[in-house]
């Protein structure tokens, strides 16, 4: 069996990417029984942001979505892979093997991001990962690459992109409540990993309020930060807020015109200024109000966040360079670890 196992399978996708990156192929990848490298077998689709896709959820595929891109990852002979080759566009071509591996390892790392290094991206695939974790149809090969890109990704953001994690939502919305705010008392709507990380950033020199749909989330967080929180439901006191961060991102609105209103005009004591910023993707907020009024989107926050220094962008570069060391390790360390078929591979 190992024998036909070598004769079937070769690697040239693999030998051409490593070509384009400036590598030299182990001598054995040349070989006409080369081993069929298994990360081969993985496969991404990546879909832009506002491109629907189909319901997966119980599946075999792991998926993460962002405000920038849906990723979802299988492996090429997954039945619910197949089903996006019905579904998707003919643009939408999937990465397969070291590509797919490389494209995922730059995303987390921050450097597919509009705001290059930045750090939700990861806290985001961990979230995903764990939510796989928890599936009854997670595949364990699939399970053992999302490890690795987790490991890898983790040494090349300590090693390389420390500092260049400060270009983040988090970082970028606390300069601007520190350029445009007049009140150090700011309420953050929401209760995921971005909740978690402007509490983190913001703590120190604002008093930071919550509130957010499930209350189960928003008592656990208050534990956890000793912050306060406003009841969901209690729109009127969200409304006198004087700087509200919203992190919750849904293809309903729940910020309408009626409250950037009362928003806009209730009066805040000796505080008129007031600030609005919107990290939520899809957006929930419907009103005309711009950052000229203080009223700030995702696109005002990518545009902060664009500028880089020569030290950064050599620090982007020297990462990119690892990312591709650790991908030819990474796809020629699997040939000896899984020397199983499909067969075995599906039902592990």
């Amino acid at each position: 069996m190992l024998q036909l196992f070598q004769r079937k399978y070769k690697c040239p996708a693999a030998n051409s990417w490593l070509s384009k990156k400036g590598l030299r192929p182990p001598f054995f990848a040349d070989h006409k029984k080369a081993y069929k490298k298994m990360i081969d077998l993985i496969s991404l689709y990546h879909f832009p942001q506002g491109i629907k896709t189909p319901d997966l959820d119980q599946s075999d595929l792991f998926i993460l979505k962002t405000c920038q891109r849906t990723l979802i990852v299988g492996l090429k002979q997954s039945l619910s892979l197949k089903k996006i080759v019905h579904f998707s566009l003919p643009e939408h071509t999937p990465l397969e093997g070291i590509k797919a591996y490389s494209f995922l390892l730059e995303t987390i790392c921050g450097l597919k991001s509009r705001l290059q290094g930045e750090n939700e991206i990861a806290s985001q695939f961990k979230h995903a990962f764990r939510n796989y974790l928890r599936s009854s149809q997670k595949n364990l090969f699939l399970v053992s690459v999302l490890e690795k890109l987790l490991k890898d990704s983790k040494d090349i953001k300590t090693d390389f992109l420390g500092e260049i994690g400060q270009q983040s939502y988090s970082s970028i919305s606390k300069k601007i409540l520190l350029q445009h705010s007049t009140s150090n008392d700011v309420l953050i709507t929401g209760t995921g990993a971005l909740c978690h990380s402007l509490i983190k950033v913001l703590k120190k020199k604002f008093n930071v309020t919550i509130s957010g749909r499930n209350e189960g989330k928003v008592k656990e967080i208050c534990d956890l930060y000793e912050t306060k929180s406003i009841h969901w439901a209690e729109k009127s006191s969200i409304a006198k807020s004087y700087n509200v961060i919203n992190t919750i991102g849904a293809e309903g609105i729940l910020f309408d015109r009626s409250f950037f209103k009362k928003w806009h005009d209730v009066p805040s004591n000796s505080c008129p200024k007031k600030l609005f910023i919107d990290l939520g993707h899809p957006s929930v907020i419907d009103t005309e109000l711009t950052a000229k009024s203080n009223v700030f989107r995702l696109d005002d926050i990518f545009k902060r966040g664009t500028f880089l220094n020569d030290e950064k962008t050599l620090k982007i570069e020297r990462a990119q360079k690892e990312i591709n060391r650790i991908v030819e390790k990474r796809f020629y360390s699997f040939s000896y670890n899984y020397p199983f078929g499909w067969e075995e591979l599906h039902f592990a």
